[in-house]
């Protein structure tokens, strides 16, 4: 490859000038900032299937806490989460996240995450939005 400054035929080099990128020879080099790339991270042959929190997950945390006779209070100073938002993911307003998830997995024991069939949906009683739910017509 041909040097993109001085067009000597050994361009090895990528440099970074004002912005932009260039190809230069070892000679330019000195014109701009050498840009180095880390070789890409290897990539794991075994995928995981792609893991959702199952539907029921508020029920399940609700019944797990209540067979242990625990109040949100108590629930919450042993996971050290807030009170509210462990009120709002038990009553199924908020999903939780991953720390969330495992804390509550780990601590009762249950399982709230796992592959999730296409039929199955978080939320039945919701109707998907259409294009005329979201979009406002202006009339000419």
């Amino acid at each position: 490859m041909r040097c993109e400054i001085c067009g000597e035929e050994r361009a090895a080099t990528k440099i970074l000038t004002d912005g932009v990128e260039f190809r230069v020879c070892e000679r330019c080099s000195r014109f701009g900032k050498e840009i180095r790339r880390a070789p890409p991270a290897p990539r794991s042959s075994v995928r995981e299937p792609d893991r959702d929190i199952l539907p029921g997950y508020a029920g399940k945390i609700r019944r797990a806490r209540e067979s242990r006779g625990m109040s949100f209070k108590e629930l919450a100073k042993e996971l050290a989460v807030k009170q509210t938002v462990l009120e709002k993911v038990e009553r199924g307003k908020m999903l939780p996240d991953k720390g969330l998830l495992k804390k509550l997995e780990r601590f009762f024991k249950i399982e709230l995450h796992g592959v999730v069939s296409s039929g199955e949906s978080l939320r039945k009683d919701i109707p998907e939005a259409t294009l005329g739910d979201l979009a406002v017509v202006k009339k000419r």
